[in-house]
Parts: structure tokens; C-alpha cells; sequence
């Protein structure tokens, strides 16, 4: 049993589709799990912790409790720490309590994702070739960036116990990374650092990694009405310029009294969002999953065929406003985004992303 502990919903699903996508049964959880509460025919399980946006003291009690659940009741044999790869969230209050809680001797955090140009040379973090603090991410309204040190931003200069290598650029320096962490060491980061250590733990437990024809299994787009929801400050302006080139509906949360009749005209394709309106972020994800589910539930319109939601504060404020906290991964459009089968609600077909990263081209492959 492989264990992900993520602080925020897309982040648990990114790293459940990367399982999925190397053959394994991956699914994700909301929360705690209780004391009934045990995974059945699953290789993995990413839990969402939802602590972004908690205080540094709940997150880690918090993280904590789940990570000593889960190692003595599930009898884990490998937990990783999810972290954002662009450094937000209470990284340094939750690799601490993550340490403490299951005995480590020392954290590989390792937040880059060579893959999709984020890297960290001498210490610093990049996107491209732009440091991290001169990006839209400076600006963000929860978590502003505000230095591109990655020790610096993470609050971690104090922990000699977290290392955080100097050079990452490559897939090469990750499996270097891997190379010279020790059997009691916590392995904690971005998405191209999971991917790295579970090839290494598939190809030793079994062999091989999963057929590739998995690999293709779901990338199509499904056929049918699509909502995309985008919580998201950072995509918003993008994701809205591409539904309007496209002449595709674009509703925002401060004109709801029109989306029943305009969802009701609406092609293939839709785009929900919370828009330009200032206010507690939270609050806001709130009240924009308590709209869209009014919307469904009031039964003048019909339910798409599939829900794409962008930020993991909005993916988990609508599926709890859904009343779901069990999904099993059932394929992907792309890196970053799979396909999620709510198991304890009758739900459409989902697909939660990060609202740091863009959409695979084939989310937008719709049918007119």
C-alpha cells in the first residue's frame, strides 16, 4: 500500500493519476479516515489534508494524525508528502509534523518538476527562465511568493533535517536525489519527484511497469456537455479568453441569476467561474460550489456528462457541497488531470487539475 498525503484536492488526484497511469488501483480521500475506514482492492490512496489554507498549527496537527493513522492501521509501506511545486501551503509546519509522526531520520523535499520547465538552480526556484518571485505566483492571494530562495520562501533555513538539493533540472538529478536517500528517510515534493521514486518502487516490487496501452486508455475526451469550473485568480483571465475565441458561454458568480437559462442554451461546452470578484477565497470557493450545485439540483437543467474543475479549492469545496469523499481514478485527459469516479455519490464524471498548470489540449475536444 503506497500512501500520498496532499494538502490540497488536485495536487492528491495529479499524483493518483501518475499511479493510475503505471497500473495501479489509485484512488483518493477526503480527510481523516476513521477508525472503519480501509482501503479495499487499492494499491494507492492520496488523502487531501486540505490544510492550505489552514493555520501552520492545524495543518500540522492535522498531518500528523493522518500520517500515524495511516502507517499503523493501513501498515503503509511508503508515505510520500505532496507538497505545491510552486512552494505555498505550510510546508515547513507539515514536513515537520510528518517527520515527527513517523519516526524519519531526515526530508528529500524536492518541489521542481523538470518536466513542465520548473526547476531549482543554486537554490533558486525557476519557471522557465523567470525566478519564481517575478511570476504571476507573486501575486497569488492566499500565498503570495515573495522570494525565489526555495528555504527562504518555505520558512526552512532553521531545518537541517529537511534537505533541499541546490540542482534540479533533470529527471537524471532526480533519480541522482533518489539514489542517496536512506530507507528512513520521508521523500516529500512535486509530482516529477513522486513519478521518479514509484518507478523505482514498481520496478523492484513487480517487475515492470504497467502495459502501455493503459497509458492511452482514457486520454480522448469524453463525448457529451462538459462544465469546466475554474476557481482559479491565476487561470482565470486565460481560461476565459479561450472560451470567448471559441464563442463558448463564460458565467461568473456575480451574474448567477442567468445561469439557468443560458446553461439550458449551452453547446458542448461551458465555462462556471468565480471571475474578478474580491473576497476570502474560501468564502468564495464556498459560495461558488454552493451556486453550481443549486444549479444541477434544481433540476431545470441537465447534468453534463462530465465536470473539469480547475484549483484544488474549488475541486473540493463542490465535492463536499456533493456530499463525496471517495474517487477512484478511471483514466486521465492528460499529465495532471484524471478522470475521478466519485464512490459514494452518483456523481458525473470528474476531473480535478491544478490551477498552477494548463489544461491538456484534449479537455477543450468537444463535440458540437
Amino acid at each position: 500500500m503506497i500512501v500520498v498525503i496532499a494538502d490540497d484536492f488536485s495536487g492528491a488526484a495529479e499524483l493518483a493519476g501518475i499511479a493510475w497511469r503505471y497500473g495501479l488501483r489509485a484512488e483518493i480521500w477526503i480527510d481523516l479516515p476513521d477508525d472503519s475506514s480501509r482501503p479495499v482492492d487499492v494499491d494507492l490512496v492520496a488523502i487531501d489534508t486540505d490544510t492550505r489554507l489552514a493555520s501552520p498549527v492545524e495543518a500540522a496537527k492535522r498531518v500528523g494524525t493522518i500520517a500515524k493513522a495511516v502507517s499503523q492501521r493501513w501498515q503503509a509501506q511508503w508515505i510520500y508528502k505532496k507538497t505545491d511545486s510552486v512552494l505555498r501551503g505550510n510546508i515547513a509546519a507539515e514536513l515537520a509534523a510528518l517527520r515527527e509522526a513517523l519516526g524519519s531520520e531526515r526530508v528529500w523535499w524536492v518541489p521542481a518538476n523538470p518536466s513542465k520547465g520548473r526547476v531549482i538552480r543554486d537554490g533558486r526556484y525557476f519557471i522557465g527562465d523567470e525566478p519564481l518571485d517575478r511570476t504571476l505566483f507573486a501575486h497569488d492571494p492566499t500565498h503570495p511568493i515573495r522570494e525565489s530562495h526555495v528555504r527562504k520562501q518555505a520558512a526552512l533555513e532553521l531545518c537541517p533535517e529537511v534537505i533541499v538539493p541546490d540542482q534540479v533540472t533533470s529527471h537524471h538529478d532526480l533519480d541522482h536525489i533518489l539514489s542517496q536517500a536512506g530507507p528512513n528517510d520521508l521523500l516529500a515534493g512535486a509530482a516529477d519527484f513522486f513519478e521518479t521514486g514509484l518507478k523505482r518502487r514498481i520496478a523492484i516490487q513487480q517487475g515492470s511497469v504497467a502495459d502501455s496501452t493503459l497509458l492511452d486508455q482514457h486520454r480522448a475526451a469524453v463525448i457529451g456537455g462538459r462544465w469546466i469550473l475554474c476557481g482559479s485568480q491565476a487561470a482565470w483571465a486565460q481560461r476565459k479568453r479561450t472560451f470567448q475565441e471559441r464563442d463558448w458561454p463564460v458565467l461568473t458568480l456575480d451574474r448567477a441569476a442567468e445561469w439557468e437559462s443560458a446553461l439550458g442554451q449551452a453547446g458542448s461546452a461551458v465555462l462556471l467561474g468565480i471571475g474578478e470578484i474580491q473576497g476570502e477565497p474560501e468564502r468564495l470557493c464556498a459560495q461558488f460550489a454552493e451556486q453550481v450545485a443549486a444549479t444541477l439540483e434544481a433540476g431545470a437543467v441537465a447534468w453534463p456528462a462530465s465536470i473539469l474543475m480547475e484549483g484544488g479549492a474549488t475541486a473540493v469545496a463542490v465535492m463536499r457541497r456533493f456530499g463525496a469523499s471517495r474517487f477512484r481514478v478511471r483514466g486521465e485527459i492528460g499529465p495532471g488531470a484524471p478522470w475521478i469516479e466519485a464512490l459514494d455519490r452518483a456523481l458525473p464524471l470528474m476531473c480535478p487539475k491544478p490551477g498552477s498548470y494548463p489544461w491538456p489540449i484534449a479537455a477543450f475536444e468537444v463535440e458540437e
